[in-house]
């Protein structure tokens, strides 16, 4: 059975974030509103793992919401399970790394959801989904420079159309970063996730009347 909604849901949550903040890398911190949601039972199960626990049960003791605070604390729990979760931490924050490293030095076009996108802009698509929880599509990446211009034309009869279609100065004829945008399905889930993503360049939307736009200049 999952925590009861209130103040032991609020407390873990609490804790969570604490263990995350600190132990962890690219995590978006849960709202603490002590409801059991969807992210929260996620992130217990994420912070149990990163513990060093293979069974990741709902409930928590005492001693494992106090390793949230204290993960090495050798009266809390066996000396195999703390150092199985130092491993797991550890690869936890190096492929993070890595993870900041290679989205800087892609260029280039792939697919992701189907979909063409620029190579550098995957693994924020890769962050939302996998540690912020967005549960949305990507339904428009790179675009030809010439298909581009042409949906241009075709909505208003020019190259360019201001404040509607950039044409081949739009970010979506982008390959190389911070040159490139994604157009994405539940785009309030992931404008809010995104802002906590650790990658840069930081990309974000500027256009009031394009919210599910997402650029490094929000254009």
């Amino acid at each position: 059975m999952p925590p009861t909604d209130g103040p032991e849901v609020l407390r873990l949550q609490q804790q969570l974030n604490f263990f995350s903040e600190r132990f962890l890398k690219g995590l978006t911190p849960l709202r603490e509103d002590g409801e059991w949601g969807r992210l929260t039972h996620r992130r217990s199960r994420i912070g149990k793992f990163q513990l060093g626990y293979d069974k990741l049960e709902d409930e928590w003791t005492d001693q494992q919401l106090r390793r949230l605070r204290h993960p090495k604390d050798a009266d809390l729990a066996p000396a195999e399970v703390i150092e199985r979760g130092e491993r797991r931490r550890r690869e936890q924050r190096e492929r993070w790394e890595r993870n900041l490293h290679a989205a800087g030095d892609r260029s280039g076009v792939t697919n992701f959801d189907g979909t063409p996108c620029a190579r550098w802009l995957v693994p924020y698509l890769q962050w939302a989904r996998e540690e912020g929880g967005w549960r949305g599509r990507l339904e428009s990446g790179w675009r030809d420079p010439h298909y581009s211009e042409h949906l241009c034309i075709q909505m208003c009869g020019a190259p360019r159309c201001p404040g509607r279609c950039a044409g081949t100065s739009s970010n979506h004829v982008g390959d190389t970063a911070p040159h490139g945008a994604v157009d994405v399905t539940e785009w309030a889930k992931f404008g809010e996730v995104i802002k906590h993503c650790p990658i840069e360049p930081r990309i974000f939307n500027a256009l009031p009347n394009d919210h599910v736009h997402f650029s490094s200049t929000g254009r």
